[in-house]
């Protein structure tokens, strides 16, 4: 080991000193124990035990992290790595100073992650300044440093800062700063609302937003009329989360701007100020897409009353988004418009708003079921009201206890008689009255596990109750929702197969992604696909299973209004179906079932109609065999 450890000193040859860090890393510790235990062996384990040369093969490795040809050091901090070979800090620290290759700088700071801040904090900070070190490292170097940074030495990332070029790396650090509000940094973010990249100006307004920088509110008034909409937008939004008073004229102004987004943000912004003119604007919005319909919502939310409920309900009853049901839910709720409820609940299939009591005894469970069991009987007081939550729609009564029972119930008005399969779960036991007669009992206790208990019944077109009586030792956890069961056998077959979610994702995405399907035709997925009908980004999040199941078997049944399709009379005679997908004082661009956009000048419309059906194509699902459809399912349901 010893004339190893020379030779590795001595020798001129670049490739013989890189040999022999390889034989010296293999060396560095003994064998630990083995056992062979099948009949193939794995990758040979890392040597564990030190012997009497450790401690000098150690510091023979670490002096060829500095060595002069670059292939040695590369090789010594890859065995290092590879070998579990402690590599100083302060040795690495010197070699980044000196380096500028981008493999060698990501290497090493990955080496670095762990090391002791007060080691590497100076050498990062450079490796930060330094545009020659490439974009990804510095932003790397930048996550490490801030990592590592405590109230004492914060000023340090501000320095930073000011010395940066318009670039990625600076709107990152400006990012960094909006979550130290004790570090004065005012100033840096005030001038950086400036600077010319508009992510530069985006962070800089998210940071101030994030530190509460309420003195710098008349400098984001000034970006409302920025030449990007995305700044407008990050303004809107900070402005709202500041609320400052003084942009309300400027956000109700552009809350009728062509940027779909800023018209949004405007109107969230407009709702955390409690706006009441950013009412009329709120309801138009009710018709956009679903990122508008919440917008809207949460301003009528904070601003609206029982005179917008019908509204409210209009919105919520063509639309299948979760988020879009909850939150109509939970205004119609705060306004008492328990029948409106009960509508959109009906409608969507959906049980959002449940009242349930606290834990109770047998007996005086027995009185609540009996008391409680018709629809329109009221809760009795003392009991609580909450609302679902998550894909699956889920609500949370409160802790168990051994013996104890807890009663909950929902109002839900079908639009027409059908007959209705039930999904439900619940954690602990499950029993289930619907309109006051039982309907399910579960044979014992069980966890939760989303529509894993399912009973069917007939439904009027009149306002029903469902009543559940349920027990557990931990978190007392249910949902319930209904699905009007498909007269076609196909199609009832299909839900069934993929309710029990008996599909691969994986073959699924290839579906969606594949010719096959059609599906990016008309459908976005993260930064794929067309944008003629709903985006599917985080479709598992937003969309209840049977609901993605029930707009590929039947699109027509339930058509959001941003998604409505309109035949356009052409003054030739000509008649064009498709979505509205832009309009303008001049012009319409329609987008066909193909995915293709067409932009037709108003003056060539004789007439524009309402279109019943839906632009989604029926019967794709004859294209897929039964095993496809249910991968395709899984893979939507599961896409977070």
């Amino acid at each position: 080991m010893d004339g190893l450890i020379e030779r590795l000193r001595t020798a001129e040859d670049p490739r013989r000193r890189e040999e022999y860090v390889g034989l010296l890393s293999r060396v560095h510790r003994r064998p630990g124990p083995w056992v062979y235990w099948g009949f193939r062996p794995g990758s040979r384990p890392v040597n564990s035990e030190p012997w009497e040369r450790t401690e000098a093969i150690e510091s023979a490795l670490d002096r060829a992290l500095l060595d002069p040809a670059p292939a040695v050091r590369r090789a010594a901090l890859r065995l290092a790595e590879r070998e579990r070979i402690p590599a100083r800090p302060a040795t690495l620290v010197r070699w980044l100073g000196e380096e500028t290759a981008p493999e060698s700088v990501a290497a090493l700071l990955a080496a670095l992650r762990e090391a002791p801040a007060e080691v590497t904090r100076e050498a990062l900070a450079e490796v930060v300044r330094a545009p020659a070190r490439g974009v990804e490292n510095r932003l790397t170097a930048l996550e490490i440093l801030s990592r590592g940074l405590e109230p004492s030495n914060e000023s340090l990332l501000a320095g930073v800062a000011g010395s940066l070029e318009d670039s990625p790396v600076l709107a990152a650090c400006l990012r960094e700063l909006g979550k130290r509000p004790g570090l004065g940094a005012r100033g840096i973010l005030e001038r950086s609302l400036g600077r010319p990249p508009a992510e530069v100006r985006i962070a800089a307004v998210e940071a101030i937003a994030e530190r509460g920088e309420k003195e710098s509110s008349r400098a984001l008034v000034g970006l409302l009329d920025d030449r990007e909409p995305a700044v407008r937008a990050a303004a809107a939004s900070a402005l709202g989360r500041l609320a400052a008073r003084e942009a309300t004229e400027k956000l109700l102004s552009l809350s009728q701007e062509p940027d779909a987004i800023v018209r949004r943000r405007c109107l969230s912004a407009l709702a955390r100020l409690g706006e009441p003119r950013a009412v009329p604007a709120a309801l138009r919005a009710l018709e956009g897409d679903v990122e508008a319909q919440l917008s809207g919502l949460e301003v009528l939310d904070a601003s609206g009353g029982p005179g917008h409920a019908e509204a409210v309900a209009a919105c919520a009853a063509t639309s299948r988004s979760l988020d879009v049901l909850e939150a109509a839910a939970g205004a119609l709720a705060k306004w008492r418009r328990d029948g409106d409820v009960a509508r959109i609940q009906g409608s969507s299939g959906v049980l959002i708003q449940w009242s349930f009591s606290g834990p109770l005894g047998e007996a005086e469970a027995a009185r609540a079921i009996e008391a409680l069991g018709l629809p329109g009987r009221s809760a009795p007081e003392g009991w609580q009201a909450v609302t679902a939550r998550g894909s699956d729609a889920r609500v949370t009564l409160g802790p168990g206890s051994d013996g104890s029972l807890r009663i909950a119930f929902a109002d839900f008005a079908p639009a027409e008689p059908l007959r209705a399969q039930f999904l439900a779960s619940s954690s602990g036991t499950l029993r289930v009255w619907l309109n006051g007669r039982p309907v399910h009992a579960r044979a014992g206790p069980a966890v939760y596990a989303a529509d894993s208990d399912r009973f069917e019944a007939h439904l009027e077109s009149s306002p029903s109750r469902l009543l559940v009586q349920l027990s557990a030792n931990g978190p007392v956890e249910l949902h319930a929702r209904l699905r009007k069961k498909s007269p076609v056998e196909r199609h009832e077959r299909l839900a069934q197969l993929a309710l029990a979610a008996r599909g691969s994702a994986e073959l699924g995405r290839e579906l969606f992604f594949g010719e096959k399907s059609g599906c990016l035709k008309c459908h976005r997925r993260g930064d794929q696909g067309g944008r003629i009908g709903p985006d599917l980004t985080g479709s598992g999040r937003r969309f209840s299973r049977i609901h993605l199941i029930e707009s590929i078997l039947e699109p027509s049944r339930v058509i959001a209004p941003a998604y409505r399709s309109i035949a356009l009379v052409l003054r030739d005679g000509q008649v064009l179906a498709g979505v509205v997908v832009a309009e303008t004082e001049a012009a319409i661009t329609l987008g066909d079932e193909q995915g293709q956009s067409r932009l037709v000048p108003k003056t060539q419309v004789r007439d524009r109609q309402p279109v019943e059906q839906s632009l989604m194509p029926e019967s794709i699902e004859n294209g897929l065999t039964d095993q496809e459809f249910a991968d395709l399912i899984e893979y939507l349901a599961r896409e977070g």
